[in-house]
């Protein structure tokens, strides 16, 4: 006696663009598919299917002429997600930058370029050459439902930080004037004198001891001269004595 099938078919779950095999049970049975795509009318046990939005399928197996059963699965689709990461101002070197990425979806998890797994990291990236500013790149792909997203990346600037110094001390006779030229690394800043002047080289005419610094600020990164730099020592004029005085 042939024992009667009774017909078998599992749920499944893809994401949106993937691929499904379906696998009919017993083995060894005649299988008719029912579908609404090419495999309408299928006649072999596994068929493979992409639906683009969740689909129930059906299978009728028989053995020998015996009655026929069905068995039903369905393929759940689960879309894609996307996320994006917010544009980031330029940093200096030394400096953190923060990251956030914004999913379309809620509950899934992250992957940044780096290992971290939240949706906002803190970075700290390192300039190769300290003088040359350099573009760093971090991506992060969301998984939601076992559904990668296609990966975000942002572009994070670090831009060098200057150095500016002035002579330790110069000295100056009572009356006499010098000019102040602070000594850069990188040429193209703004400056800003602690009389509150702006330009790259000030003239000093003091009538007594004085200390002058200087702010330096290339692409918002600033660097100040030595609070023991700058000073200006101002000598006194002899004066002449005659024997006779």
């Amino acid at each position: 006696m042939i024992q009667n099938p009774t017909a078998s078919l599992n749920d499944t779950t893809i994401c949106l663009g993937g691929t499904a095999t379906l696998v009919a049970g017993p083995n060894g049975a005649s299988y008719l598919w029912t579908t609404n795509d090419a495999n309408n009318g299928a006649t072999t046990q596994t068929i493979n299917v992409s639906p683009t939005s969740t689909t129930t399928y059906t299978v009728t197996v028989n053995i020998g002429g015996c009655a026929a059963t069905s068995a039903t699965a369905t393929v759940t689709v689960n879309p894609i997600p996307s996320v994006s990461v917010a544009n980031v101002a330029a940093i200096c070197n030394g400096s953190s930058a923060t990251l956030t990425a914004t999913p379309s979806a809620p509950g899934g998890t992250y992957l940044w370029s780096n290992g971290l797994s939240s949706n906002t990291i803190s970075v700290t990236p390192a300039l190769t050459n300290p003088t040359v500013a350099q573009n760093f790149n971090y991506s992060v792909v969301y998984t939601l439902n076992g559904c990668p997203s296609i990966a975000d990346t942002v572009t994070l600037t670090v831009n060098p930080v200057p150095t500016v110094s002035l002579p330790t001390t110069t000295t100056i006779c009572n009356g006499s004037s010098t000019t102040l030229t602070p000594t850069v690394n990188i040429p193209g800043g703004s400056y800003l004198w602690s009389n509150n002047e702006t330009s790259s080289s000030i003239s000093v005419n003091s009538t007594a001891n004085t200390n002058y610094g200087v702010t330096y600020t290339l692409n918002g990164c600033s660097a100040s001269s030595s609070s023991s730099t700058g000073n200006v020592v101002v000598n006194p004029i002899p004066r002449l004595y005659r024997d006779w005085e």
